[in-house]
C-alpha cells in the first residue's frame, strides 16, 4: 500500500504491531471434523424407579456398538440401589447408597446387560449412558 500524505503508512504506523492477515482457507476434504457422528456417542438420561426384584434396565450394545459411558445414581433418601452386570441382581450386588450416591464408568465400561434391584419398593434414581458405533 501507498503511503499517505502524512508519509506513514496508515496500516504500519511505528510501534503498532502489523497488520492482521486473514487465515488460510481449508477446503472440506482436509479439514479436521469437529463431531465424529461413528465416534461420539449421544447421552441418554433413564429415570428409574426400581422395586425389591431385579430388573433389566439397559440391555447390551448391539453388535455394530460399544457402550463409552456409563453412571448411575440413586437420588432415593433411605433406600438402596443394587447393580448388576450380566446377571440377575441381588442385594449381594454392587450396593449404589442413598442420598445421591452413584457408580460411573467412562475409562473401562460394562459392556454387559445392566440389572438393578432396590431394598424396598420404588428406590428412584437415574441412569444414564453413551454408545458409539464402531
Amino acid at each position: 500500500m501507498a503511503p499517505d500524505q502524512t508519509g506513514l503508512d496508515a496500516l504500519n504506523l511505528p510501534g503498532r504491531p502489523a497488520p492482521l492477515t486473514r487465515a488460510p482457507r481449508l477446503h472440506p476434504e482436509t479439514a479436521f471434523p469437529v463431531h465424529e457422528e461413528r465416534r461420539y456417542g449421544r447421552l441418554m438420561d433413564v429415570p428409574l424407579s426400581i422395586g425389591a426384584a431385579s430388573v433389566s434396565v439397559l440391555a447390551a450394545p448391539p453388535p455394530d456398538a460399544r457402550r463409552t459411558f456409563l453412571f448411575i445414581v440413586n437420588t432415593h433418601a433411605t433406600l438402596i440401589l443394587y447393580v448388576s452386570f450380566g446377571n440377575t441382581a441381588t442385594l449381594l450386588s454392587v450396593p449404589i447408597n442413598p442420598g445421591n450416591g452413584a457408580i460411573g464408568f467412562d475409562a473401562f465400561v460394562p459392556q454387559n446387560e445392566i440389572f438393578l434391584i432396590g431394598n424396598g419398593a420404588a428406590v428412584t434414581g437415574t441412569l444414564s449412558y453413551a454408545n458409539e458405533r464402531t
